[in-house]
């Protein structure tokens, strides 16, 4: 996707925060066994939880003048749930077990038990029909600029938009980065 030269030094891999975060999970870690989750959870606690889903809280919150709160967020609960053996918290696999069994006292099994249902906007239908041209005009106005893209990718790229590719979050992402860089830079 990106051009070769925007990482002369090898991999892209090598400057994401990711690498910093194992480093600071493993000296964290030194001289006793891990489990994986306690890795994910420390990566997830220092991405995609501060970065995305508390972003957003905030966001969506102020948008509408309300102050959310985060009550499983409370600096004690997450002690204790971090205190939790792995094994405890992920038996066969099963997401959300420890809160399941306490729901099950006051919820029906059936609420319970049932899979997550989450909210998505039709990112996918609205990139095809009236955000296409857009996309692909701030794509490529982006790249001739300042040529951040393999040339050969971003034809492949627009070209897989109609196609219900199932990469609707790559292409919002995109369609904000080229939205941003005409907004605030390309002027």
């Amino acid at each position: 996707m990106l051009a070769p030269d925007l990482h002369p030094n090898g991999s892209l891999w090598e400057s994401l925060p990711i690498r910093r975060w194992r480093q600071a999970f493993d000296e964290s870690t030194r001289g006793r066994s891990i489990h994986y989750l306690e890795w994910m959870t420390f990566a997830s606690m220092k991405g995609n939880l501060l970065e995305d889903f508390l972003m957003r809280l905030d966001k969506m919150g102020m948008a509408a003048s309300i102050e959310g709160r985060v009550p499983m967020l409370d600096h004690e609960f997450i002690a204790l749930s971090l205190s939790i053996p792995p094994l405890l918290k992920y038996p066969g696999h099963r997401s959300k077990h420890l809160l399941r069994e306490v729901a099950r006292r006051l919820l029906p099994d059936d609420v319970v038990d049932r899979r997550k249902i989450g909210f998505c906007a039709p990112v996918e239908d609205w990139l095809g029909d009236a955000f296409a041209p857009q996309l692909a005009e701030g794509l490529f106005q982006l790249q001739a600029r300042e040529r951040l893209f393999n040339p050969g990718w971003i034809g492949q790229a627009l070209s897989g938009i109609h196609s219900g590719s199932g990469l609707s979050a790559r292409y919002w992402a995109l369609l904000t980065l080229g939205q941003w860089y005409a907004r605030w830079l390309a002027g």
